[in-house]
Formats: C-alpha cells, structure tokens, sequence
C-alpha cells in the first residue's frame, strides 16, 4: 500500500529484477493475507486436547505395524511372546474376544473404518497372564450369557487365576507393573464381563480401583496410547454404569469443556450442509451448552448419513471421541425446573446410547435410560410447559421409536396427534424431513420411524 492508502503494483521484469524491498512487501502481503483467513480448526482428542486425532494413528516413532481388531489372532501377532505357563487354548479363547468386541463398540450399520490396532501394544497386553485370563474370562463370560446358562467350572477358573494374579501384583503399590498398562487393561477386562453378567456391584469395585489407578497414572490424558485406547475402555465402563442407574458419571465432573467438539472442525468439512439458522436459534435460546451439544450430534448425524450415501468411512477413534463428548456432557447436565429442556436433553441422550451403547448385552443401559426418557415426557406434558411444536414432535418420534416394544402403545398418543396438527405434519414424508431437521440417521431410524408414525395415522 502507499502513503495515500492506494494500491501499489510490484512489476518483475528482466530489466527491472526482483529486490529486496520488493520482496519484503510481498512477505507481507501474504502474512497479511494468511492471518485474516481462518479456516476449520484441527480437530484433537477430546479426552487429550493436546493431541489431534491424526497423531492418535502415529506410535511415538512415527511407525507403528497395526492389525486389524476383527481379523483373527494370526499373522500380525505371531511374533508375540506368549506367557510360557499359560495354554495355547486358553490364549485362543482370549482371541476369540477380539472381533466380538470389534463388531460391538462400531454399530455395523454405519459406515465405520473397520478398527485397527497398535500390534505393538497389544503384543505387550498379550504378554501379560493376567491379562490373557481376564480376557478369557470375559469371553465365558459373554458366551454363557449368549446361551442363558449359569457360569462354567472353566469361566470361573479363568477369574480365579486373573484375580490371583492381579493381586499379587497389586500387594506391590510400589512396583511400577501395579499401575502398567497391563494391569490397568485386566481390570477393564474383568469390568467388562460384570458389566455383561449384570454383576453390578463388582463392576462398581472395578471402577474405583480404576479411579485410583488412573489418579495415579495423572489423569485420564496421561494414559497416552495409541488411540487413547484405554483411556476410552475406561470411560465407556464409567458411562455404562453411570446410564444404567441414571447417575453422574465419575470422569470430567470438574473440568468439562462445554464448547461444541466437531462442529467448525475441519473433520466435518465433507458433511457441512445448509445450516437451519430458525432451528438453530430456537434451541441456542434454550441453553448453549445443549446447544453445543446438539450441533455435534447433529454433525455426527450428517456424517453418518453421508458415509452411508457414499461409503465414507468415520474412523473409529472419531467415533469414540464423538461418543464420550456428547454422552460425558449430556450425562452431566440437568434440569430440574425446566421439564422442556430437560426432556429434549434426556432425549437426545437416548438418541446417542441407541447408536453408541447398541451391544444387545448391554440393552439394560438403554431400558434405563428410555425409563429416565418417560418419565421426562410425563413431566413436561404434566406441567404445561409450552415447548416448541417441532422439538415436542421430535422428542415424542424418538421416544415412540425407543420404546416401541417396552411401552403401551396408546401412552401419549392424544399429545403426538395434538403436536402433529399444530405443526402440521400428514404424511411420514413431511414427518421425516422435521426428524432430519433435528436429529435423525436414516439407515438406522427410517424404517421404525415411518412404521411408528403410519400407525399413530
């Protein structure tokens, strides 16, 4: 620029050679330009926001030999020593866990990377005899309850031997295998499997001792693996109990972000559609911190249905990152004296532990929180609270698609009727479209949804 605020041209010609005033105004018009464009932010661990989420993918050396989670045990872990005193079959037993939980953790019907995993961590879990015994646990575990049958001489044998020695591990508090990654992972494993078994009082004991371990250890951000494996088994284990007896979980009480995760993150860039600015502002005005929660599951939402639609994939640490965001914040939120926010609150929170808490061995998480659900709508319909009519319609489609097996089928049938004609809404097409204004994922809810509403016609 010139004194008077006009242009000035750098001509470059080969009598008129580049110099270096010429050069030095160039540098700063391109600093210049650079600062005042911002463009999406890098998204990072939510658990460790020191961390982006492609790091999460790097060992420390920058290569790392991964596998995949739901391949068998074979040519990817061959090379790992196995503990010589415990049996090929029960390492094999072990294994067997591996793509059971693969196909739990990632809803099959969303387009979701398939999981990959550090060999190298894995190769150090599967050296451990606690560890291997605990997993083969949790795989008895899991199969007497697929089978309805009261637990084996050989489950109880393989907890018997991780217990025994996990706890001549723990007598040592000083030695620094008491709180590795090992024995941190024994636990999660044994957490698991009561989780499964319904035993809720151990799965309690598990994750206290796991608070104290990770206290320990710094932090939930201080259990720096790739992919922040642990740090998620820890915080599902925590969420699970937590939803299933409608509690406050343990973790991020204190220092919770309340700030929006994905949304204006560069990750969601190929799902960004036409933001609905009237929706937008009707719910920022209820509370932001809903309102941030709301535009990430929103933008979850629209990911998921464009992966569907083009076979893109989520990677699953995203998937993890998402799920505890939004659960961690919508478990820790609550309002008492607003029936309004507090149903579409409890029903968002249904919405998510329908896709991130779907195992059917786990169903009693989303009975739990489905109960939690109704008893939200009786309160708002009980008060009368005026909601707004396309927030009241969705939370009673969710509710109606939640709850369809568990419920009357009359229960709140004259509200939906009244809600459908204040809108007005005639056809599961005009339906659909109010669903995806606020939160809806196709392939999971379409058919459901349209059944539910033809027979409220």
């Amino acid at each position: 620029m010139s004194a008077g605020g006009g242009f000035q041209f750098v001509v470059t010609t080969a009598s008129n050679p580049r110099v270096k005033e010429n050069q030095r105004l160039v540098r700063s018009h391109i600093s210049r330009s650079r600062s005042s464009r911002k463009g999406p932010r890098t998204l990072t661990s939510w658990i460790n926001h020191d961390v982006g989420l492609s790091e999460q993918d790097q060992h420390d050396d920058g290569h790392v030999e991964k596998t995949s989670l739901i391949r068998p045990l074979g040519n990817g872990l061959s090379w790992i020593r196995f503990p010589d005193k415990v049996h090929p079959r029960i390492i094999q037993k072990a294994a067997s866990l591996l793509p059971i939980l693969g196909n739990a953790m990632y809803p099959k019907e969303l387009c979701i990377e398939e999981p990959t995993i550090d060999a190298a961590w894995v190769g150090l879990l599967l050296s451990d005899a606690a560890y291997i015994h605990a997993m083969a646990y949790s795989a008895e575990a899991y199969h007497d309850k697929k089978l309805s049958r009261q637990p084996t001489a050989q489950t109880q044998a393989h907890l018997v031997e991780a217990l025994r020695l996990l706890q001549s591990r723990l007598s040592k508090p000083n030695s620094s295998s008491a709180t590795s990654d090992p024995t941190i992972m024994t636990i999660v494993m044994l957490a698991l499997a009561a989780d499964v078994l319904g035993d809720w009082g151990t799965l309690e004991s598990h994750l206290e001792g796991l608070k104290v371990m990770v206290n320990l250890r710094g932090g939930l951000p201080n259990l720096k693996t790739t992919a922040n494996e642990i740090a998620f088994k820890i915080c599902r284990g925590d969420l699970s109990h937590a939803l299933r007896n409608s509690r406050r979980p343990i973790y991020f009480r204190d220092n919770i972000s309340w700030e929006p995760y994905i949304t204006g993150s560069s990750h969601t860039s190929l799902a960004r559609f036409e933001d609905d600015k009237e929706l937008s502002r009707i719910i920022q005005s209820l509370d932001t911190r809903l309102y941030n929660v709301w535009t990430d599951l929103r933008e979850f939402c629209q990911m998921a249905n464009l992966g569907c639609q083009t076979g893109l994939k989520l990677p699953h640490g995203t998937f993890n990152e998402i799920l505890l965001s939004v659960s961690y914040r919508l478990s820790h939120l609550a309002f008492d004296r607003s029936p309004a926010l507090e149903a579409f609150r409890v029903g968002m929170l249904a919405f998510a532990t329908s896709i991130f808490f779907s195992w059917p061995e786990l169903r009693a998480i989303n009975v739990s929180v489905n109960r939690a659900f109704q008893d939200a709508l009786w309160k708002l319909r009980s008060s009368g609270d005026q909601f707004n009519p396309l927030l009241t319609f969705w939370v009673l489609m969710v509710w109606k698609v939640q709850v369809h097996k568990e419920a009357p089928e009359k229960l709140f049938a004259d509200w939906f009727g009244e809600v459908k004609l204040s809108i007005p809404i005639a056809s599961w097409a005009e339906a659909r479209a109010v669903m995806k204004r606020v939160l809806w994922i196709d392939i999971l809810y379409d058919g459901q949804g349209k059944a539910e509403f033809n027979r409220s016609i």
